[in-house]
């Protein structure tokens, strides 16, 4: 089997711990923790504008990082990073502290699982590219699923010792994974979807897979700036309903478990998140692509 495709089984795993633990899953934890210390929906809400700042500020620099450093390295450093921030977010005794933590995890995932897998199923796959996107983001509507486990942990053990769980769930999962990733299908004597490398200038050779350009060229092209804008206003729009519906919920409901069904709707529903986004940038230029997920993909608006 291409090996492309065990990194798109290793990234659609990522996605999943992702899409239960932050991406859907932090709704969960919004009531245990306004119950812990008092604190408003507002102030534990603005955690998650804090993360998209992050994204929107680091994300260019983390896409310049995947070009130019291993991706195995990249995911090894985001897992643990990613995990360390959930330990101290469980730690945490101060806003201040929450907020800081919650950076901390944020920063790793950032880099782990959604920078570093779209660049790489743009790098390995060009004919197969549209099953391997949808596949990698199916892990997102996959984590969704797991948020009645998640609830179960939280009402049983606590949400703070069900953090350090997760913790080390991602270091136990995701440090493994990372060692999945290659760059480069061309450093291992293939070309994108396992077509072996020919020298000739035939439609297998590896000079008609050659898409490179500079990101000066990318910010140029209109549909860079029309994919861009809509994911700007996707993301936005839907990514702080995600994180903090459940908690508004919670008030209407005897248990949390109530409302797991309406938490896990969205990412049912829509499991590539937007339908043909991550294809579209892929499609780009690859010179531009760590760029163009860096600028836009994860930019939620401070409500």
């Amino acid at each position: 089997m291409f090996y492309g495709w065990y990194i798109v089984a290793a990234s659609a795993v990522l996605m999943a711990c992702h899409g239960a633990i932050l991406m859907y899953g932090f709704t969960a934890f919004i009531n245990p923790i306004a119950t812990t210390f008092g604190w408003s929906y507002a102030q534990i809400a603005f955690a998650t504008s804090l993360r998209g700042l992050e994204a929107g500020a680091l994300n260019p620099f983390f896409g310049a990082a995947v070009d130019r450093w291993p991706a195995k390295k990249l995911v090894l450093i985001g897992m643990i990073v990613y995990g360390l921030g959930l330990f101290l977010v469980g730690q945490a005794t101060s806003l201040i502290m929450f907020y800081l933590a919650f950076l901390i995890a944020a920063l790793g995932s950032s880099l782990a699982v959604q920078m570093v897998p779209p660049t790489m199923i743009a790098r390995w796959f060009r004919k197969n590219i549209g099953l391997a996107s949808g596949t990698l983001t199916m892990g997102i509507g996959i984590g969704g699923l797991l948020i009645p486990l998640l609830v179960k942990l939280i009402d049983t053990y606590g949400w703070q010792n069900t953090l350090t769980f997760l913790a080390a769930g991602v270091w136990v999962l995701g440090i493994p994974l990372s060692f999945v990733f290659r760059n480069r299908p061309e450093e291992h004597g293939l070309l994108p979807d396992g077509k072996p490398q020919d020298n000739s200038k035939g439609p297998d050779s590896l000079s008609a897979y050659d898409f490179s350009t500079s990101v000066r060229e990318a910010l140029k092209m209109p549909a860079f700036w029309y994919i861009g804008v809509a994911t700007i206003f996707q993301t936005a729009g839907a990514g702080d309903v995600e994180s903090n519906l459940g908690g508004r919920f919670t008030d209407e409901a005897s248990t949390s478990g109530q409302i797991v069904g309406l938490t896990i709707h969205s990412p049912t529903d829509y499991p590539s998140g937007v339908p043909g986004t991550q294809t579209a940038f892929s499609a780009l230029p690859e010179g531009g692509n760590s760029l163009t997920w860096g600028t836009f993909l994860h930019v939620k608006l401070v409500l």
